[in-house]
């Protein structure tokens, strides 16, 4: 939208900035005054060596430009605009919080190269298809710990990914109820009003306990999409000092996924059960569930009105100027109080919420800020 009539500024009290302006030029118009006598009586070429306490045309003339140059920088951090844009201010509520098993059972290798580490490609993967949204990570066996919190930062949770290991846990076990429940109260904590809970896991060792939570995340508003990983046949579970596990008898634990009540997981919880298979369809598949197609409508999508901040043009001509500064004669003056001028200008823009302190941080100081937070 745009209107004359509705020419105005978005910074007015930037044109404080004038009184300076105004100061000096009514000392050079007094100068001007008080030469005037002298001109009378004088002859121009010996003008200028008698006014030894006043200024001098060539001098005026520079003070005029500065003046003008000056002027120009404070009409342009005062903000002219007369036009008016929309700008959508949509953004997805939508939030994904993974749940991954790190059960003693995920180190079989019936799936290769193990159970676990094919998860991991598929957690990844998932990170990588989704766009949009909070994402937060939950590591369960026989409790369950939130790894990250909900976040914009889909970085962070890649960055845990490859480390997670079941011998990060205090306990064994497979309870992905309790993990459900601690995705719940995750969502809940930031206020989400709709979420979806990746269950990736190869048992369940407490199945009704499992559905009653499926179900209560349901009431809640949010799904449950279960993606199973392991083989029909199972296999062993190798130890880190070499050999398998075994039990009390001294036989090989098998371990098998319990694909039943993962499914009845899924069912309660609203959500889609899927196999993992090497290519990435399932993930694919787990996605096209989603109920993203209402995002990409106009309905959906809300707009506020903006006022376009025109002062940038003003400042071609002070860079014009700055150019010019470094002419002989001017590089000591122009060169120095210019780039004071237009810096302000530069940042007065949005976004209003820059970190000036990491101006004065490399770039290891900044990322142990950021992970400190």
């Amino acid at each position: 939208m745009s209107d004359i009539l509705a020419f105005h500024f978005l910074r007015p009290w930037w044109f404080l900035g004038v009184i300076p302006v105004g100061i000096l030029l009514a000392s050079i118009w007094q100068s001007r005054i008080h030469m005037g006598r002298w001109e009378n009586v004088c002859d121009p070429e010996l003008l200028e060596a008698l006014s030894l306490n006043q200024v001098s045309n060539e001098t005026r003339t520079w003070w005029y430009g500065l003046a003008l140059l000056w002027s120009l920088a404070i009409l342009a951090l005062a903000g002219p605009t007369w036009t008016q844009l929309e700008v959508p201010i949509y953004k997805s509520e939508d939030a994904v919080v993974i749940t991954l098993d790190l059960s003693k059972s995920m180190d079989a290798e019936d799936i290769k190269p193990s159970r676990l580490e094919r998860t991991k490609l598929k957690v990844l993967r998932l990170l990588k298809e989704r766009d949009e949204g909070l994402f937060g990570l939950v590591v369960f066996s026989d409790y369950a710990f939130v790894t990250s919190p909900l976040t914009e930062d889909k970085k962070t949770i890649s960055n845990y990914v490859p480390a997670l290991t079941p011998d990060l846990m205090p306990s064994q076990g497979s309870r992905p109820d309790r993990a459900i429940l601690a995705a719940i109260e995750l969502l809940q904590q930031a206020q989400v009003r709709t979420g979806n809970i990746f269950l990736f896991s190869d048992g369940v060792a407490d199945p009704d306990a499992a559905n009653e939570a499926a179900k209560r995340a349901r009431r809640a508003g949010y799904r449950v999409f279960v993606l199973a990983i392991g083989s029909p046949r199972g296999g062993p579970i190798p130890q880190r000092q070499g050999g398998f596990i075994q039990n009390a008898q001294g036989e090989l634990v098998i371990a098998k996924p319990n694909f039943n009540a993962l499914q009845n997981i899924a069912r309660h919880g609203g959500g889609k059960y899927q196999l993992i298979k090497q290519s990435d369809n399932d993930i694919l598949q787990i996605l096209e569930q989603f109920d993203i197609s209402s995002l990409d409508t106009e309905s959906e999508k809300e707009y506020s009105a903006e006022w376009r901040d025109a002062g940038y043009w003003l400042i071609l001509p002070l860079l014009l100027a700055l150019a010019m500064s470094f002419r002989r004669g001017w590089l000591s003056c122009t060169g120095l109080w210019l780039p004071w001028l237009v810096l302000p200008g530069l940042l007065v823009n949005e976004p209003s919420h820059a970190d000036m302190g990491s101006l004065w941080q490399n770039r290891d100081q900044q990322a142990f800020k950021e992970f400190s937070q």
